[in-house]
């Protein structure tokens, strides 16, 4: 009688491991950071409708959360080994650290089968930011991504300006806008990424791309050259000379409390992200039809061209986890982000599709899409495009060069000091 129940015990058993087992299987789990239609959500909730059509008995479960929730859920799951069959990242140094821990499955020999995927991109340049050693890892997931610098129209013509062409123009612009108490830039830093856009582009104005490259691949370059201080000093300039919000260090952009200060008319001019443009066409209509956008100015005696632009040629990348147990409903996924019908989804967002086969449509939007072509180089975020360690660094000391507690030699020298740490070059 015992062994009858000791038999029955195990069987009951096994059957349980094999329905946990068949219950992993039968689900398709993905990971991302868009919550909002205006951040993009479309683009997945159609890929994954379009995935779920071909895998009719499969369970795709998509969990969209919050920026930093993200980051830190991805990380407890890289440490655990517990990532999920389809994750996001912002391609760079975000995915590279999935790869160099062997996570991330190599897309090259799929890519190969399934040259159409590719070919439903505007630009091969789109899987840039996902390549390692001639590897790609990761698929598009979001739309042309321009941080423009964004002024409204009626404020500038109330006051004779007009869009500065160079630094020197564009310090008139705030001595005469801060004559009349409009604040220049609408700044809210609390996160600390929004002010990096400002001094990314003036390493690249004096520096040009190939500043910023020369380090990252420490290919003879270092944080101490004088592009990186030059662009510090010029940020302190910045805000010796009134060009941000009182405060703006704690302002907080998650909040859009850069937002409320650009719709108010308190502020002419700031530097966004492409969802700026759906948040403000529905936000603050009259707004959005006063706004247009310019590349940052030049800087005199620099190096860079003034058409390189800050951004991303995809915005996020989709990438599959190497040990899925549901690799080929992963691959259709990531194929269902190049299609028309996924550019379609981020136009009806108010975005800037990635995808051919889509007109752009909307001033704003067209404009986007013209400086992006027309840009030589399109440098990504720093914070995204470093090892972590550097980029959440970079991001925080420029805070302290802000406040004025960290001074431009200082900063390079610490940065740099890290950089030489995580490359192991001590």
């Amino acid at each position: 009688m015992k062994k009858k129940t000791l038999v029955s015990l195990m069987l009951v058993t096994f059957i349980f491991v094999l329905s946990v087992s068949a219950l992993a299987d039968d689900t398709l789990t993905i990971w991302h950071v868009y919550t909002t239609d205006s951040d993009g959500k479309q683009i997945v909730d159609q890929a994954v409708k379009a995935t779920q059509e071909k895998f009719p008995n499969l369970k795709i479960v998509s969990s969209p959360m919050e920026d930093g929730a993200y980051k830190t859920k991805v990380q407890v799951a890289i440490n655990s080994d517990e990532l999920p069959d389809v994750f996001m990242s912002w391609g760079g140094g975000s995915l590279k650290k999935y790869v160099d821990a062997d996570m991330a499955l190599n897309l090259n020999s799929w890519l190969d089968e399934n040259p159409d995927v590719a070919d439903g991109f505007v630009s091969s340049t789109v899987f840039d930011p996902a390549t390692f050693n001639g590897n790609v890892y990761g698929v598009p997931g979001h739309g042309i991504e321009l941080f423009a610098t964004y002024y409204n129209t009626e404020i500038f013509k109330k006051y004779d300006l007009e869009v500065p062409e160079t630094y020197e123009d564009l310090k008139e612009v705030i001595k005469v806008l801060r004559e009349n108490d409009i604040i220049p830039f609408a700044l809210a830093n609390q996160e600390a990424w929004p002010a990096s856009f400002y001094y990314m582009y003036l390493v690249d104005r004096i520096g040009g791309y190939d500043a910023f490259q020369s380090v990252l691949n420490r290919t003879g370059g270092h944080f101490t050259d004088q592009p990186f201080v030059k662009a510090a000093e010029k940020i302190q300039e910045l805000v010796d000379l009134g060009a941000f919000p009182n405060g703006f260090n704690g302002l907080k952009h998650g909040n859009a409390q850069d937002y409320m200060l650009y719709y108010s008319g308190k502020a002419a001019i700031t530097i966004q992200t492409p969802s700026f443009i759906p948040n403000m066409k529905n936000e603050a209509p009259s707004v959005y039809e006063a706004t247009d956008i310019f590349t940052f100015p030049a800087v005199k005696g620099g190096e860079g061209n003034p058409n390189n632009a800050l951004g991303s040629p995809g915005g996020s990348w989709f990438t599959v986890n190497k040990n899925t147990e549901n690799k080929e409903a992963a691959l259709e996924f990531l194929r269902n982000l190049s299609t028309e019908k996924a550019g379609m989804a981020l136009k009806e967002a108010g975005l800037v599709p990635v995808q051919k086969g889509v007109e752009v449509e909307g001033r704003i939007p067209v404009k986007m899409k013209e400086l992006f072509m027309a840009a030589p180089h399109i440098q990504t975020a720093y914070d995204q495009t470093l090892p972590p360690k550097l980029g959440s660094f970079h991001k925080e000391s420029l805070q302290g060069v802000l406040d004025g507690s960290l001074t431009p030699e200082k900063m390079t020298k610490e940065w740099e000091d890290l950089a030489k740490e995580v490359y192991g070059e001590e």
